[in-house]
């Protein structure tokens, strides 16, 4: 059950942001795209190896009560196009980074594979379902917040701390424990 609400919650937070469902204003939207890509290796079914890859970053920032909001998102595709893996970053302030990340497929109807984590003395500690609520009511204000996203403009850190979560959460999955 546990895992059907991470699920479920990470589904909610990545629909509003336009991730995996289309919305008004999508996080994906070429505006917010920027440098560099995320460099990664997926495995090749066809050819029975790893091979390199490369994503493209997004990331918008918005204001709202002298807190600056951050989020930075990536799609990995893997190589044989059956699945597709999300990640996203939400930087609020001097608080901990939150990272979410979840796998799409085309032939399942359904997320799989969730996890949620946040980052602590550049440690990733899984969420707990307390921690996961507080992210969904964080994000659920966010999209009632009045104000402007803009491209994000400071982000070296949220770009090394996406490369850690991704390996992070490859580590948790290849693992089995949040599976």
């Amino acid at each position: 059950m546990k895992q059907e609400l991470t699920n479920y919650i990470i589904d909610h937070i990545f629909s509003n942001l336009g991730l995996t469902n289309p919305v008004r204003i999508s996080l994906k939207q070429d505006i917010f795209r920027i440098s560099p890509k995320i460099q990664y290796t997926t495995y090749s079914y066809e050819f029975g190896s790893d091979e390199n890859a490369e994503a493209d970053i997004y990331g918008a920032e918005i204001t709202i009560n002298n807190n600056k909001v951050k989020l930075l998102a990536s799609q990995l595709v893997a190589v044989d196009k059956l699945h597709e893996e999300w990640y996203l970053l939400i930087k609020v302030s001097d608080q901990p980074t939150h990272g979410c990340s979840v796998i799409t497929s085309d032939y399942q109807d359904k997320l799989f594979n969730g996890v949620m984590a946040f980052s602590l003395n550049k440690q990733w500690i899984p969420a707990n379902a307390a921690a996961q609520a507080s992210v969904l009511i964080g994000m659920e204000l966010l999209s009632d917040a009045v104000g402007t996203w803009e491209k994000i403009t400071d982000y070296k850190d949220l770009v090394k701390e996406i490369r850690s979560f991704v390996d992070y959460v490859d580590g948790v999955t290849d693992d089995g424990e949040d599976e």
